[in-house]
């Protein structure tokens, strides 16, 4: 403590006049890493206080007293579907095996030019029956209804091609369940997890929605449309991917926890009261990422009407899918999620800093500002910093300390997520996984600057007039053991 205030008492004598402006530039990007630091710090540290206690907690919830009681709600998965004949079948039958008792399975065929509909059609002896729903919202014409005598549960609606958002309208609307859940076509459920993620609904009356974390099924065994064997990719960028869900589920996702919520739901699965999304007119069809949209709507518009709600988050995995397996696809993949939050964050500026929204307004929609422009303020440190050193204005060592401490507390919080993960889960148990992921640690550096082109390049996003879809799957029967 007195070394703290000597520096203090240092910094008093130091005329700012006499400070090169290198030593400038280092101190004020110097204080702006301890501010990005310490707000990461303390989500990370609640985040992993969250899942500890929760850890200890989980042997004492009965999920089979859940799953054996007459008062379930039933549930209906709404699952929009293009050109995903490779992996229709696999989710559509991962669906139907659900243990959950009263569940039916919504498949929208949204104009697809490849076979994923004549493949449904085959598989389940599919056909057409007479139209029956409210249209509550607003959607693209509907060609046809398709339901097959054996699996009753199960109903198919081939419709205009017009994307997620507007598909996912036509499910809410034939929906006649109070409880759905919006699926990618590419999902495996996982069966005791999904009971977990029921128990809110049954246990707070005030939940509108609730949400997961989600696993990447690429180098892990399947086995009768269930993960039948968890092993971590030996691929370094589909290694880099499964931390970084692990970072943004596990730690991240958790630090907010003591708010109302994130501002997104993952369009992989997420589950909502049916009257509640009506309410609020359903799924923005020129968001460029309508899971974000709806729930920043979601939070806005309940608070606007100042009713109670919860947006519960729980940080087991309940969905796998597949994830991008190129540079070129996982670029795209992410402009379109950067270039979606920055149009929704812009698109709801009036709840930044607004005391009306509480928690939301204050804390989150500010800390999704400064992670947007996080990427543009590290760069231009760098090149300033450099610039500086270059000239001799700051010492050159000054530059390259800053810059391990900042790579250093990105190793911290990756390492964090991955020894949570072991301490509370245990989904990877292989020595050989651990081997991969410490690679894919001591290399995260490179995949961090990828992201951070992406980022600075998704800070641009005018707002399109369509939402179109570029699904680019390999297909569950080739990403094994990858």
């Amino acid at each position: 403590m007195s070394d703290l205030y000597h520096f203090l008492e240092l910094m008093d004598l130091v005329d700012p006049d006499e400070v090169s402006w290198g030593w400038n530039a280092f101190l004020f990007y110097a204080s702006l890493f301890i501010v990005f630091a310490s707000l990461a710090f303390f989500q990370s540290i609640i985040g992993c206080t969250i899942i500890l206690f929760r850890f200890k907690k989980i042997p004492a919830e009965d999920t089979f007293r859940v799953l054996r009681s007459n008062s379930l709600p039933p549930i209906t998965f709404i699952v929009p579907a293009y050109n995903e004949e490779r992996d229709i079948l696999h989710t559509a039958k991962n669906m139907l095996s659900l243990s959950y008792r009263y569940k039916k399975v919504i498949i929208i065929n949204d104009g697809s030019t490849d076979n994923t509909l004549n493949i449904l059609k085959e598989h389940y002896n599919l056909k057409p029956v007479p139209p029956s729903f409210n249209q509550s919202l607003e959607t693209a014409p509907i060609k046809a209804f398709y339901a097959s005598e054996e699996y009753p549960e199960l109903l198919v609606i081939d419709k205009d091609n017009s994307g997620k958002a507007d598909s996912l309208n036509v499910g809410i609307n034939v929906c006649e369940d109070q409880i759905l859940v919006a699926a990618d076509a590419d999902t495996l459920v996982d069966d005791e997890a999904l009971n977990r993620l029921v128990r809110p609904f049954l246990v707070n009356p005030y939940t509108v929605a609730a949400h997961a974390s989600i696993g990447n099924v690429n180098g892990c065994k399947i086995a009768e449309n269930r993960v039948a064997e968890y092993n971590f990719p030996k691929k370094l960028l589909l290694g880099y991917q499964v931390l970084d869900f692990m970072k943004g589920f596990l730690v991240d996702r958790l630090g907010l926890k003591w708010t109302k919520g994130a501002l997104v739901i993952p369009g992989n699965f997420g589950m909502f009261k049916l009257d509640t999304l009506i309410e609020i007119g359903g799924y923005d069809r020129y968001s460029i990422i309508e899971d974000t949209e709806i729930v920043t709507r979601l939070h806005k518009y309940m608070m606007d009407e100042q009713r109670k709600y919860e947006i519960t988050y729980i940080s087991d995995i309940v969905a796998w899918t597949e994830a991008p397996e190129t540079i070129k696809t996982l670029g795209h993949q992410r402009l379109r999620w950067y270039k979606g939050t920055t149009q929704n964050i812009w698109q709801y500026r009036g709840m930044w800093f607004n005391p009306k929204y509480r928690t939301i307004g204050l804390y989150v929609c500010p800390m999704t500002v400064l992670e947007k422009i996080a990427p543009l303020i590290e760069i231009s440190g760098f090149l300033i910093l450099g610039y500086a050193a270059f000239q001799g204005t700051v010492e050159l060592s000054l530059v390259f300390i800053l810059a391990f401490m900042s790579w250093g507390f990105l190793m911290y919080l990756v390492l964090l997520s991955m020894l949570v993960e072991f301490i509370a889960y245990e989904t990877y148990t292989k020595w050989i996984d651990y081997v991969r992921m410490l690679k894919c640690v001591l290399l995260y550096t490179l995949y961090h600057y990828l992201l951070m082109y992406w980022r600075i390049k998704g800070l641009y996003a005018p707002k399109p007039t369509r939402i179109g879809w570029d699904p680019v799957r390999e297909g569950y029967d080739k990403i094994q053991n990858q």
